[in-house]
């Protein structure tokens, strides 16, 4: 070997020849030789690459792909890294710019050329067991310019299932077999081989902490909340300095609303994030992303000014973190009232700059302030006139400010090359449905389905049908990561906010044909005080899917606004104590059946209410003092 360091690059995708030389070289002064192998029917991955590794003459290897990238402050780690003598290998953090919760966030792109390591595999590509054991963490950051890759093609699906069911001994390659499964949409098969993963336990610690990390989620997912608990705990035993697992066991417990237990994590998360660490944690989980969580549990305790003060210090840790910014002005449109939004934000947020006006827009468009967002986007404009993402946002507020016309007008500057253009016919077709131009929705559909022929657009040519005067069925959804409910929610709120009650009529029973859109639809109509449409979607999302304490809170309370408080209190009487009621939840709910059945003490009406469950409970409560 004649070099130090030799970068193997993998040309996997068509890529023209301007783009290849640009990237390659951004890194010649960083590295002594460039080898380049292509990928190609011939080959397998791991044959490609191996071709590469016994071309290279370098002491190390560092694996880099064109559609890669490092960032410039970065790069001047490599050499810093290469000249460890006492490391064989490095793990390096990636991630990518659509993440996706399952993921690998490190790989193995920096080790020594040796000829024993060798990529192996077709389906699943790794290198050696050894040489991943012997991987130290870097802090060097490499990052994934592709969008998300698309759902894995049915048939390799079929034959990835077929390999988990007669699963390899290599613990690495069912590893890595289980997070493709996971990410195609096959859980069960993925969450089985993370089973026999931790019992097995051969893997990596990384590796391992992230299988606990993975199926402890996947449970949480499927409400199995006691047993991720289990497997947390299970995790944290042998990796207790990863701040993920003590992160995810948080959520759950703030999903639990034991808010205490959940706020000592989510603080703890905090601390352990000044100290070095050994894993590759989710970006920001000790920093911003734990404020933000601690800002949740005092939103939820009642406690306002502390939620503030700890969602100010979220944005404050990361400025491109916006999500606290939006919580601030919710909280106070909901407490101090909608005028004093601008006067809060101003701490951060200046009305000359035009990024600024733009995020203003937004928080102001989210809480339904649309003639405030209007003002804001309306500057944002003069500033950015060609920004697609302000001409859309001025639309929206058009639209939902009763002028579907203008709404339509200005969607339309926006360009098909725009990562917006589906957007703005999606929400081109509802301008026109509100205005009932019928012809010109179509126009836009037909558009919609040239650019774009996925289940979203069968859901808009449903929709379409119902509204037109005709008969529509909803598709049936094959891609499991597909959430229909984002665009009917979209079309409802929509429809509700500007009173097109005989839009919204037509539409109910198409949205009663999927359980999907039960409980979400039944919330909506609950905030649009809909209170009848709201009963009807609770009641068959309760039955469809099973007693959940906000449903029934959610359906009480519809109950109750309706004057109907024998119904609430016969619901909630059923209820407590078999729904897992949070403890102050159960006794706010409690307190409310104590207050009616004291008010019918009050009445006089003696027999209040009827049934036999509810005379128990009557007598029982009769007795407490007045």
């Amino acid at each position: 070997m004649n070099c130090q360091l030799s970068l193997v690059s993998l040309i996997e995708k068509p890529i023209d020849n301007d783009s290849l030389s640009m990237f390659l070289e951004q890194y010649r002064p960083l590295v002594d030789e460039v080898i380049t192998v292509s990928f190609t029917s011939e080959l397998s991955l791991s044959d490609a690459l191996n071709r590469g590794l016994e071309q290279a003459s370098g002491i190390w290897i560092l694996r880099l792909d064109p559609d890669e990238e490092i960032a410039d402050e970065e790069k001047y780690k490599i050499q810093m890294l290469v000249n460890r003598m006492d490391q064989e290998s490095f793990h390096v953090p990636c991630t990518r710019h659509q993440a996706d919760p399952y993921d690998v966030p490190f790989e193995l792109r920096l080790f020594r050329n040796r000829d024993h390591y060798r990529y192996q595999g077709s389906t699943v590509v790794r290198l050696p067991l050894e040489l991943e054991k012997m991987a130290t963490l870097t802090d060097l950051k490499l990052i994934r310019k592709e969008e998300q890759e698309p759902n894995t093609p049915p048939l390799i699906l079929e034959g990835l299932k077929r390999e988990s069911d007669s699963m390899s001994t290599d613990p690495f390659y069912s590893f890595h077999l289980s997070a493709w499964l996971a990410k195609s949409g096959a859980m069960e098969e993925a969450e089985s081989i993370w089973r026999q993963l931790i019992l097995r336990s051969q893997l990596p610690k990384r590796y391992d902490a992230l299988v606990y990390k993975w199926r402890s989620r996947h449970l949480h997912e499927k409400g199995q909340q006691a047993e991720a608990l289990d497997c947390l705990a299970e995790g944290l035993k042998k990796h207790s300095r990863y701040i993920d697992l003590h992160f995810l066991k948080a959520k759950i417990l703030f999903r639990k609303a034991e808010y205490e237990a959940a706020r000592e994590i989510f603080g703890h998360c905090i601390r352990m994030n000044s100290q070095p660490g050994e894993y590759a944690e989710e970006p920001g989980i000790g920093d911003y992303q734990a404020w933000f969580a601690l800002a949740n549990v005092s939103e939820e305790t009642g406690d306002i000014q502390e939620a503030i003060r700890h969602y100010e210090k979220a944005y404050e840790a990361n400025r491109r973190f916006t999500k606290p910014l939006y919580r601030i002005a919710h909280l106070v449109h909901r407490h101090r009232g909608g005028h004093e939004i601008q006067d809060v934000l101003e701490k951060w947020l200046s009305p000359n700059n035009g990024e600024h006006l733009q995020l203003l827009g937004d928080i102001f468009y989210a809480e339904g302030l649309y003639r405030k967002a209007q003002e804001y986007s309306e500057k944002a404009c003069h500033q950015f006139p060609q920004r697609d993402e302000t001409i859309f946002l001025l639309a929206n507020c058009h639209l939902m400010n009763g002028d579907p016309e203008n709404a339509v007008f200005y969607l339309t500057k926006i360009p098909e090359q725009s990562s917006l253009y589906l957007s703005a016919l999606r929400r081109a077709c509802q301008a026109s449905w509100t205005l009932e131009d019928w012809l010109q929705a179509e126009e836009y559909l037909v558009r919609m389905e040239k650019r774009d022929p996925s289940e979203s657009a069968a859901l808009y040519r449903s929709i379409h049908q119902v509204l037109s005067g005709g008969n529509g069925e909803l598709p049936a959804w094959s891609l499991p990561n597909y959430q229909p409910m984002e665009h009917a929610s979209e079309i409802v709120t929509c429809f509700l906010f500007l009173k097109k009650d005989q839009l919204v009529d037509r539409l109910v029973p198409l949205l009663e044909q999927h359980s999907r859109f039960y409980s979400s639809v039944g919330k909506l109509f609950y905030l649009h005080k809909r209170f009848g449409l709201a009963d009807h979607f609770l009641t068959l999302a309760l039955k469809h899917h099973g007693a959940s304490e906000e449903l029934v809170a959610l359906l009480a309370e519809s109950k109750r606004e309706q004057k109907r408080d024998h119904e609430a209190a016969t619901l909630l009487q059923s209820c407590l104590g078999k729904t897992v009621f949070s403890a102050p939840n159960y006794l706010h709910y409690s307190a409310i059946l104590i207050e009616w059945a004291r008010e019918a003490a009050a009445l006089g009406k003696r027999r209040y209410p009827a049934d036999e469950k509810m005379k128990d409970f009557y007598n029982r409560v009769k007795e407490l003092p007045h």
